[in-house]
Formats: structure tokens, C-alpha cells, sequence
């Protein structure tokens, strides 16, 4: 909408499982940007109907790492639909290849490797 929301981006990833990220990001800068995720997404039932919760995240750890797995959003051209502003759902192109789930699952395989105790 003019003047009001130029800026935001709204994603979909429907992958095997249904389960996806709550994720919100205020603000250009991931350094200074407020993050807040959430049980449920910002829909009307959810809202107006049901008992759901949305929490700032202000550890920079946790911001950084919410920063990692927005960045593999956005690069997803797999699974990703966008909200365009009629409010009609378009796929994302098929660039790269990059799906959301199989990043993500690769991710948390690494990070636990590293924090294995080694024998």
C-alpha cells in the first residue's frame, strides 16, 4: 500500500512437513533491525480467534542466526511463493536452485558436527 508498506516482503515456503518459520524482521540493517518471531502466522483466525505468541529476539546470537535462516529464505527459488501487492500469490522464479528445507537441514547437520565431543 502507498505509504504505508513499500517495504515489506511477505514470503510462503510450503515444503514436506507444512512447517515453516514465524520470522519478522523490522528494518533494513541486520545489525540493528528489531526481530520477533511467533507461534502462528498474522492471520485473522490466528489473531482474532485463537491464543498465539509473538516475542522479540534481542540476543545478538540468536539475531545473527534468525539473520542466517532469513537469508536462506529469500535465496530459496524452490519452494517460495510471494505476496504481491493485489494480494495474489506468484512462485518465485526457478534461478538457482535453492530450496529452503535441504539449506536448512545442512545447516543444522554442520552445526552439530561442530559440536560433537570428539573421541
Amino acid at each position: 500500500m502507498p505509504g504505508l508498506s513499500e517495504t515489506v516482503h511477505i514470503r510462503s515456503f510450503i515444503g514436506q512437513f507444512l512447517e515453516h518459520s514465524r520470522i519478522y524482521r523490522f528494518g533494513p540493517d541486520p545489525h540493528t533491525a528489531e526481530y520477533i518471531i511467533g507461534s502462528a502466522d498474522l492471520m485473522p483466525r490466528n489473531l482474532d480467534r485463537r491464543v498465539e505468541a509473538l516475542v522479540p529476539v534481542t540476543a545478538p546470537a540468536m539475531r545473527d542466526r534468525l539473520d542466517e535462516v532469513l537469508k536462506i529464505n529469500l535465496a530459496d527459488d524452490t519452494l517460495a511463493w510471494k505476496l504481491e501487492s493485489d494480494g495474489t500469490w506468484q512462485r518465485v522464479p526457478r534461478t538457482a536452485g535453492v530450496n529452503t528445507h535441504r539449506q536448512l537441514e545442512e545447516l543444522a547437520i554442520q552445526r552439530a558436527r561442530a559440536v560433537e565431543p570428539r573421541a
